[in-house]
């Protein structure tokens, strides 16, 4: 008799956690994206302003076009994306790290 109390129980048990949530691949990207459509906005709007990567403080690197954020693309990598400790007002947000990552992880082109 107590079998027969304990495995519905036991089911019921089993069925509420083995349910799990499933979530969207985190290295899917969309379609090619590109300095110019896609990168250039969120670099100017969040690293080349005044007094970061504007081209005025020569303590940093510029920021201000292809080239500049070319050359350090390595370090947005580290720095913005996996450390996400850039900005220093705080980290970006989700889709803007997400579309950084993508872009680099597609060869970081220009257009």
């Amino acid at each position: 008799m107590k079998i027969h109390l304990l495995l519905p129980i036991f089911l019921l048990f089993i069925t509420a956690f083995s349910c799990q949530k499933t979530e969207t691949n985190p290295d899917s990207c969309p379609d090619q994206l590109t300095y110019e459509a896609d990168i250039k906005a969120i670099i100017n709007s969040n690293c080349n302003v005044t007094g970061c990567h504007d081209g005025v403080n020569t303590k940093r690197k510029p920021l201000t076009d292809y080239t500049g954020v070319r050359a350090v693309v390595n370090g947005i990598k580290a720095r913005a994306v996996d450390q996400k400790s850039m900005p220093p007002g705080g980290p970006l947000s989700q889709t803007d790290i997400d579309r950084l990552r993508c872009w680099i992880e597609q060869g970081a082109p220009e257009r």
